[in-house]
């Protein structure tokens, strides 16, 4: 096994425990959760430094509060989305990630200005027919 197939694993087995689940419903809870790893070629497709992918848990309450039809279980296909998605570059080091698993996720993703971190900034459901219109003939896929 890989050292990032290893890091995925963990990422999938931490994003399923109950860590994540006080990540998600503790308000007390603060900082950031590791949702997604990425393998070196990912790295290089997204011009980061990190291996990680992180949601911070501002971005989490307030995209909990504008998108309530996602639910936990969704966030918890992250590590997934991040691994298989499509990936197309949107401007500025923002990506949006497509997966379709008899519903399609689009995920935003952003890679700060130091390259140093990735970012999740939401994760929502489009119609496939949305997605290809708004994603798929608007930008050029990378992955």
């Amino acid at each position: 096994m890989t050292i990032h197939e290893n890091a995925l694993n963990t990422v999938k087995d931490a994003i399923c425990s109950q860590i994540f689940n006080n990540f998600y419903y503790n308000d007390d809870v603060k900082g950031n959760f590791i949702v997604g790893a990425l393998s070196e070629s990912d790295m290089t497709i997204l011009g980061t430094k990190s291996s990680v992918v992180l949601m911070s848990k501002e971005s989490l309450e307030t995209h909990k509060i504008s998108h309530p039809d996602i639910g936990i279980d969704d966030y918890k296909k992250l590590p997934e989305i991040i691994e298989c998605g499509e990936v197309y570059p949107t401007s500025n080091r923002r990506y949006i990630l497509l997966k379709v698993e008899g519903r399609t996720y689009r995920a935003a993703l952003k890679v700060t200005q130091d390259s140093s971190e990735v970012y999740i900034l939401s994760l929502i459901y489009q119609t496939d027919e949305k997605a290809e219109k708004e994603i798929r003939k608007k930008f050029e896929r990378i992955r």
